[in-house]
């Protein structure tokens, strides 16, 4: 029997040897090791560095890593930060993708277009359809019910009304439906959408990662700052991944502004990462000389499990809408955190995973004294007591959120069900 052909369209996919987003490579990696046949087309230009990741002439360039075929797609402009130049960027992804999937011989059996954006599910659709294929709709973020919740367009904005309008046709054309956040299928739900159309696959982690020592080392920089802090006897709290207003990092400048006020100088902030707020964040700390806050650039994916190994405690905010309380969140840094076997400092969107766990403390909101109370909370506790914490979260990850009991769900979803069979829409 001929292997399953499998197509993830990700602007944004990497592997594990580069920071960003690896969760289709993970996918891909355990499809591919179950005899599947796996295709990543994402960008040449890297969101989270913001460089071109390879150079090369043509229009696309394959490479396999791991078993997993990844077609790097040249797309322009390179940006920095959410402007015309970064919806440009989509754009060129969307047309140049479609060009190339249409240019090979393969024919699929699943396309599955991701989003953040939803042109990418507007180029698997049109590949599907071409192809013969069926058409599976990821939903990693709510586009654009977030961008209205954050406050970063109104809601009646002529682009926003396109992007409703776009993402119902998604909804409505799609075989399946993947969901990340847990309770999206809600909100799919109420625009008229079939729930047994909707599968719940969240975020989870590689069980194996940091087993291949190639990419354990931090940058020397990275690693002589944590053995300066750590010589000093600072109790050093990380946070890792997008510097974005979702992240809600701001809070922890206003935190690390009243410890120091306070007196509490044996708490510092690590935030490793990029985003739009970063510059920001960096003046900010320089203007109010936060000697407790340290900012360095995003680490490989690979690397993250050593980082971690080396602080006391972690901590994941989100800016406040509601949107991410009524519809839930999986991103990855939550389970980066678990696996690591570090306490969680996390506002209330993850509280039934935090608390079921005991794995952390949840902050009843994002204000500064809030989450000074839980920081000085968990920096009293024995370290005992915060490896058991830790070794509580890392015993749920690996038995709900590793990659092999995700890709079950996967594979359950897209194979095993009659609907994936009818008439493509």
């Amino acid at each position: 029997m001929e292997a399953k052909k499998i197509w993830f369209l990700n602007h944004y996919a990497v592997p594990s040897n580069y920071p960003g987003i690896t969760r289709h490579f993970d996918f891909g990696v355990e499809l591919v090791r179950r005899g599947y046949k796996v295709t990543i087309f994402t960008s040449s230009f890297d969101h989270t560095s913001k460089t071109y990741i390879s150079n090369f002439q043509d229009r696309y360039k394959e490479e396999i890593v791991k078993g997993v075929k990844f077609l790097w797609i040249k797309t322009y402009p390179s940006y920095n930060g959410n402007n015309w130049k970064r919806m440009a960027n989509m754009l060129s992804y969307t047309y140049e993708v479609t060009r190339a999937g249409l240019e090979l011989e393969e024919k699929p059996d699943v396309i599955i277009g991701s989003s953040l954006h939803l042109f990418a599910g507007l180029a698997a659709y049109f590949l599907a359809k071409r192809k013969g294929a069926k058409f599976v709709f990821e939903v990693r973020d709510l586009w654009p019910q977030t961008m209205v919740d954050l406050g970063s367009y109104k809601r009646h904005h002529p682009a926003v009304w396109m992007m409703y309008k776009l993402e119902k046709f998604l909804y409505t054309k799609a075989n399946k439906i993947i969901v990340i956040p847990p309770r999206a299928r809600d909100y799919i739900s109420n625009l008229g959408v079939g729930n047994d159309k909707i599968i719940h696959v969240p975020n989870g982690i590689c069980v194996e990662e940091g087993s291949d020592n190639d990419f354990q080392s931090l940058p020397t920089e990275l690693e002589d700052e944590i053995k300066k802090l750590q010589s000093m006897g600072k109790f050093i709290v990380a946070y890792t991944g997008n510097h974005g207003v979702a992240n809600n990092l701001e809070a922890i400048m206003h935190t690390a502004r009243i410890l120091l006020d306070s007196g509490y100088d044996n708490i510092h902030f690590l935030l490793v990462g990029n985003g739009v707020q970063k510059e920001k964040l960096v003046k900010e700390a320089k203007e109010f000389k936060l000697t407790n806050v340290s900012f360095f650039n995003p680490v490989l994916k690979r690397q993250i499990p050593r980082l971690l190994s080396k602080v006391d405690a972690t901590i994941i905010l989100l800016k406040e809408t509601g949107l991410f309380e009524k519809y839930g969140a999986s991103p990855n840094k939550l389970f980066d955190y678990m696996m690591a076997a570090k306490p969680i400092i996390s506002v209330s969107v993850f509280r039934d995973i935090i608390e079921k766990v005991n794995c952390g403390k949840v902050l009843p909101d994002t204000k500064p004294e809030s989450i000074l109370k839980a920081v000085l909370e968990l920096s009293r506790l024995s370290l005992r007591e915060r490896e058991e914490m830790g070794i509580r979260g890392r015993k749920y990850v690996v038995e709900n959120h590793s990659v092999s009991v995700l890709v079950d769900k996967l594979i359950k979803g897209l194979f095993c069900c009659k609907d994936m069979y009818k008439k493509f829409p």
